[in-house]
């Protein structure tokens, strides 16, 4: 009887030790995993801030192009939306786009599409003018069409800069809100709700105030 107690002891001091042994190396497995995420975490979180702060850079310079042109086309559109452009609007290259578009996945699903709307239009625009001015203008643009383009792009910019940046709000500089126009052919001034912000500004001249941006971008 004691040497069977005792071949008992000793399997069940083997699986003890086995179970044991098992924890650690478990334990071990876990807190490397743990490091290696931490570590993949960080670098995301280093990458995600370089492309936040470098598309951001590049959206406030196109927002002067923007604001201008919208108020720019807003106004021939009241007037005759059918008519043919007398000119087609270039904008500049999106260099930082086209170099950081494939980490677009790090941001929110809602920014990344409003970064890609825009983004989307400036191509699209500058693709439509290179033809045009080839004499191979595209048939059912006209003067509405980009007036509704730059609306547009107006309203995805100001969307694109409150995402990437937690909405923070950035500064009216240089620009006359008596002399810019709205899709209803008032002045930004004459609204009556003067923007306080430049995200504020974009969308006025995209023809959307600040409640129904806020509810669009709750439906994203």
């Amino acid at each position: 009887m004691g040497s069977h107690s005792g071949e008992i002891a000793t399997a069940l001091a083997t699986i003890l030790g086995a179970i044991i042994t098992g924890c650690f190396v478990l334990a071990a497995a876990w807190l490397a995993w743990k490091s290696v995420q931490a570590g993949i975490d960080a670098q995301e979180g280093a990458d995600r801030r370089k492309f936040q702060l470098a598309v951001t850079a590049e959206l406030l310079v196109f927002s002067e192009q923007i604001i201008r042109a919208a108020s720019i086309w807003n106004t021939p559109a009241r007037q005759n939306p059918v008519a043919l452009p007398a000119f087609w609007p270039t904008l500049i290259r999106p260099h930082v786009y086209e170099t950081l578009v494939s980490s677009i996945g790090l941001v929110e699903g809602w920014v990344a599409s409003s970064v890609i709307a825009f983004y989307g239009n400036v191509l699209d625009l500058n693709e439509l003018s290179a033809e045009a001015m080839r004499g191979r203008p595209t048939v059912g643009e006209n003067v509405g069409t980009i007036a509704q383009r730059f609306q547009r792009m107006a309203i995805n910019l100001a969307a694109a800069l409150d995402g990437l940046n937690s909405n923070r709000v950035f500064p009216i500089v240089g620009h006359d809100l008596t002399a810019l126009v709205t899709p209803n052919g008032t002045t930004v001034a004459a609204t009556g709700q003067a923007p306080t912000s430049l995200q504020e500004l974009l969308r006025a001249l995209g023809g959307q105030g600040a409640v129904a941006a806020q509810v669009s971008r709750e439906e994203l």
